[in-house]
């Protein structure tokens, strides 16, 4: 376990590939948050980067082609921040661990977002879980422990023993190391994991948020939107999505019952009233209306949702 995804690629590669070669699909050079690049990320680490094939297809035959004396590593990442469509290929994992043996070369696999849960129970698209990566082969997983996990920020790396022994042992862990309270946090969230779906999507929030039935959130707007209007705050529901987000499942979204207020001034002013309030209540603006989308609230804070818009609202009319 490190700080983050980036920091579990960057530490593998300086154990296991610095000054030797790492072939990775041209498709799959990715960048991530904040402007960083896998392939400058892999330069950082000593390694030296060596692409094949094209932009929207790569067989597991260019792999081969490019295996020389000098490789150390077959690495695959995950476009688990945007999607390509159309004339695609890429080598599936079973085809590199096939090959890696040949080589006596490891497989290792960035998942970027990373999930446990398969998402196709969820009414969305499927995403390769950390779990079939490593039934399919892989030497080595990385994903980040927070986005889909569900937990705080930082980066785990799975996988075989041998590898992870090494990587555990070189000096740079001890400099991306966590701290313990993160630690105590990923466990709680690991425990629920291992109890089932049904405990998972019960106490980790992102996945409270999906699971939640249309029919819910639609009752919770409503409710909301009533009882600001006793209030004679204007407000009302409208069909919408929820974007995943935080570089997973690009493109993808749920169904949900928004709140939808007219401000009585700039909605700019008014998100930001909303901003400064103890806790901060963010939502969006559309136009000139303010969007809350309850999916991502906890029911729970519903009436601190409403006693927090009738207060700005009273303040700014």
């Amino acid at each position: 376990m490190v700080n983050n995804n980036a920091g579990a690629i960057f530490l593998i590669l300086n154990t296991l590939a610095k000054n030797k070669e790492v072939i990775v699909s041209r498709g799959e050079l990715v960048q991530i948050g904040g402007g960083f690049r896998i392939s400058e990320i892999l330069e950082q680490s000593g390694a030296h980067l060596r692409e094949v094939g094209t932009t929207n297809q790569t067989f597991i035959e260019d792999y081969e082609k490019s295996v020389n004396d000098n490789t150390a590593v077959l690495l695959k990442v995950h476009q688990s921040n945007f999607n390509m469509n159309g004339f695609v290929h890429q080598a599936e994992i079973k085809e590199l661990k096939k090959l890696g043996k040949k080589y006596n070369l490891p497989v290792i696999v960035d998942l970027g977002s990373g999930t446990f849960l398969a998402t196709e129970n969820f009414g969305l698209k499927h995403e390769p879980t950390v779990q079939e990566n490593i039934r399919a082969g892989a030497d080595i997983v990385c994903f980040s422990t927070d986005k889909l996990l569900g937990g705080p920020q930082g980066g785990a790396i799975c996988g075989k023993e041998v590898f992870l022994k090494k990587i555990s042992q070189h000096p740079l862990f001890r400099t991306l190391r966590v701290d313990k309270i993160t630690l105590t946090i990923l466990q709680e969230i690991l425990l629920s994991y291992l109890r089932g779906e049904a405990a998972a999507i019960t106490k980790i929030p992102i996945w409270k948020m999906i699971s939640c039935p249309l029919e819910k959130i639609a009752i919770r707007s409503q409710n909301i939107c009533q009882e600001l209007k006793k209030k004679d705050i204007p407000a009302f529901t409208k069909a919408g999505e929820t974007a995943i987000g935080g570089g997973s499942l690009p493109g993808q979204t749920l169904p949900t019952k928004l709140i939808v207020m007219k401000p009585p001034c700039s909605v700019e002013i008014f998100s930001k009233e909303l901003r400064l309030c103890r806790p901060p209540l963010l939502g969006r603006k559309e136009k000139e209306l303010f969007i809350l989308d309850p999916r991502c609230i906890d029911p729970s804070s519903d009436n601190l949702v409403i006693k927090i818009l009738t207060s700005v609202y009273s303040k700014m009319k």
